[in-house]
């Protein structure tokens, strides 16, 4: 073993590697703390030459982010199958769900 290995620390949040006193790591967690994390994975799937607006694409969505919501470490799932949308009806805003439902 090289010297010093035992000191070795790998850690992918460049501001775990700032000083928690440093004016600009303040207002970074203070942003965070104001509007959430920042912290972004983007997942996508599909099959090459076969479109993804499918019963099953949606179904498998579906399952997908049930799944996701459910680990601990996730804060918040972004997609189809979690947002809104806002539709006008005789001059009323009618809000409901873009995928109500798996199927």
């Amino acid at each position: 073993m090289g010297l010093g290995i035992n000191y070795l620390v790998i850690d992918d949040d460049m501001m775990a590697m700032l000083p928690e006193t440093l004016d600009s790591r303040m207002s970074w967690d203070a942003v965070q703390d104001e509007f959430g994390s920042t912290e972004v994975i983007f997942i996508a799937f599909g099959n090459k030459g076969k479109t993804v607006y499918s019963s099953e694409s949606f179904a498998l969505l579906w399952d997908l982010t049930k799944a996701l919501e459910n680990v601990n470490q996730v804060e918040k799932v972004s997609c189809i199958t979690t947002i809104s949308k806002i539709d006008s009806e005789d001059g009323f805003l009618e809000i409901s769900d873009l995928q109500p439902a798996r199927d």
